[in-house]
């Protein structure tokens, strides 16, 4: 189909409240338990530095007098009965591309709508853009398929405002400030029916909006009778390509999320299987060409499924997880063969299906003209860790994550080891953590559980000792770097401590990291370079 010879069409979807609406206790028909009786409507809230904020409201709050912005506590005894839960806005964005795929029954193009109706909730989107160029012939038909869609929509217990135009600026605007749930506008009507719509149809930023306002522009058919050049001049080219978009002078591309269905390969045999040799023959040729299908994406598996069928019914199913994305047959072959061998199977199987449920692309390394090439040591210790993860429990391993805190003891935490997720860089792990945590890198490459006490004979007049014994060995002091003072966090304990550590270079060349008690004078080591 040519779509140059059909006009352009676009439908936006408004999803009035959507965090609220995709909370399954407020939809009736995905069978969940509506909320507790008494229940006057819904609030979500986020912590703003030190407070809890209001950041979206039901429309039974918002009669009560809540608003978004307004504090937690103050919402609550404005509607004292109000849902209260935390905002997530992950699963929100999760839950709205889950409904632009089930849309694309509709339309082969749906995309997300990065512009809220409200800018103070600018974080999560709550709409859909959909393509209906050449989709339908007539008005009439078009409105039978907004129809359907709105219909499918109420089935799923959503409520939504729908409005096809032939821009994408005209459908947001009559989505969402138009006086019709279901409309549809040609081309030769944009500029009549938004002129009665107000200028934050434009999608204008709200400072813009609030000078409009001051003038006392309401409507965009005052904004349309300024002449360009002194809108350019008060508001930059923002406010006139904004007008442009609306109107059709200027294009807008619709950007459909590109949904990427997992890999999966399947073998099917002649007869039933049951000797898990036939079936690790079949599964190392799967492997071979799940390898090829992630190489022309450029990609590597972090959790597949191993699945095998019997007359459409499910034998087994394996589910294994990697620790960083790989791609490499022979890795793959040597976390899938415990699985094969673990299996006992009461019936055969005809059918022998890997899939890739989650895969992360593979990061590249530079190539070097002279140099020796380098061991890939992180590959290599990640192989290790799948191999020991697939023959030991799922708790059995544990790993060593970051906590903001400068007291070494409790500057990490030990975590089950996390597989089948994109891992975590280096460089996610310093944002994460506070700036005086990335700040302290100066530390010891092995640490000591426990701070070891040294016994000093003799000490100078500054309390620091020349020579100690420490685990039965003598050393003597040939220089040192310090102090760096650590103290606790006295809201934890309730009692402040300080520790002046040092970098203490013994007569041996070997570097310690040693520290001063200032109430005992007593001496520790608590770490050493290797």
């Amino acid at each position: 189909m040519n779509n140059a010879i059909y006009p352009q069409r676009f439908l936006s979807v408004f999803l009035p409240d959507w965090p609220i609406q995709r909370l399954p206790s407020r939809r009736p028909s995905t069978g969940h338990h509506p909320p507790p009786a008494g229940s006057r409507g819904t609030m979500l809230y986020q912590n703003t530095g030190h407070a809890q904020q209001v950041i979206y409201c039901c429309d039974t709050t918002r009669q009560l007098g809540v608003r978004p912005g307004m504090g937690l506590a103050e919402a609550q005894a404005m509607a004292p009965g109000a849902q209260v839960l935390p905002l997530n806005q992950q699963e929100g964005l999760d839950d709205l591309m889950a409904l632009s795929q089930r849309l694309m029954r509709f339309s082969p193009r749906v995309a997300i709508d990065p512009h809220p109706a409200h800018a103070q909730n600018d974080m999560m989107p709550d709409g859909l853009l959909m393509d209906l160029r050449g989709l339908t012939h007539s008005p009439d038909a078009e409105q039978s398929l907004l129809q359907h869609i709105a219909a499918y929509l109420r089935q799923s217990g959503l409520s939504a405002r729908l409005a096809a135009a032939s821009t994408i600026g005209a459908a947001w605007a009559l989505a969402r400030y138009g006086t019709e749930p279901l409309c549809l506008i040609t081309s030769t009507e944009i500029a009549a029916v938004i002129g009665k719509l107000p200028p934050t149809a434009l999608r204008l930023e709200p400072q813009t909006v609030g000078i409009l306002g001051e003038l006392g522009i309401t409507t965009l058919l005052q904004l349309l009778q300024i002449p360009r050049h002194q809108l350019a001049a008060r508001f930059g080219h923002a406010v006139l390509l904004r007008i442009d978009q609306a109107l059709g002078r200027t294009a807008e591309l619709l950007l459909p999320a590109i949904v990427m269905n997992p890999l999966s390969v399947e073998q099917r045999f002649e007869y039933e299987v049951c000797d898990w040799p036939m079936l690790y023959a079949a599964a190392e040729l799967l492997l071979q060409q799940l390898a090829d299908l992630l190489r022309q994406r450029q990609q590597g598996v972090i959790r597949l499924t191993l699945k095998g069928l019997c007359r459409q019914t499910a034998a087994f199913s394996q589910s294994i997880s990697l620790v960083q994305p790989t791609g490499r047959t022979g890795h793959l072959r040597t976390v899938v063969r415990p699985r094969l061998e673990s299996l006992k199977l009461c019936n055969g199987v005809d059918t022998l299906r890997i899939t890739a449920d989650v895969a992360a692309p593979l990061t590249d390394s530079q190539l070097t003209a002279w140099d020796e090439p380098k061991a890939p040591w992180p590959e290599i210790a990640a192989g290790a860790m799948d191999i020991l993860h697939t023959r030991l429990a799922a708790t059995a391993m544990y790993t060593l994550q970051p906590v903001e805190s400068l007291v070494p003891e409790v500057a990490s935490c030990p975590q089950p080891l996390a597989t089948g997720t994109a891992t975590t860089t280096q460089a996610s792990r310093a944002d994460h953590l506070g700036s005086a945590t990335a700040a302290c890198c100066n530390r010891p490459a092995c640490l000591l559980p426990q701070p070891e006490a040294i016994v000093s004979p003799s000490a100078s007049a500054d309390h620091k000792p020349a020579a100690w014994c420490w685990r039965q060995s003598h050393h003597a002091d040939m220089s040192r770097f310090g102090p760096e003072t650590v103290s606790n966090e006295w809201w934890r304990s309730g009692q402040l401590r300080h520790r002046n550590y040092f970098s203490v270079q013994t007569h041996t060349g070997q570097w310690l990291w040693m520290f001063e008690q200032p109430e005992s004078h007593n001496w520790f080591v608590h770490g050493l370079w290797v």
